[in-house]
């Protein structure tokens, strides 16, 4: 993620591209080794890969609009987007890994 922050439209230059190999190598090693059968694996690294990317895709259309204050509406929609803002981008983020990491464990430990 910071990676593709540090330039701008660093996810839209990078969305499509080929991973690395001896970094998907080491990788998924990382994930085999810890229980994940490579079907689980492979689709985890490939979800891990688009949500990143569209993270960035979307902070950094944040970045460029005018900023002004935001007003959210009533009802959930209201409560869910000021918990979104006090939450934090950083912190939503490594929510959402964490959540997709979890799922694959689950997903794992299933019959």
């Amino acid at each position: 993620r910071a990676a593709l922050m540090s330039h701008r439209d660093g996810a839209r230059v990078h969305a499509g591209s080929r991973a690395n190999r001896g970094q998907f190598e080491q990788q998924m090693a990382v994930l085999l080794r810890g229980g994940l059968p490579m079907p689980l694996a492979v689709q985890l690294m490939v979800s891990v890969g688009r949500f990143v990317v569209g993270w960035v895709l979307e902070e950094q259309a944040e970045s460029a609009l005018p900023i002004g204050p935001v007003v959210p509406p009533e009802g959930l929609a209201g409560q869910a987007i000021r918990l979104f803002f006090e939450t934090g981008d950083k912190a939503a983020f490594k929510t959402g890994l964490r959540m997709m990491f979890a799922g694959a464990e689950a997903m794992a430990r299933a019959p």
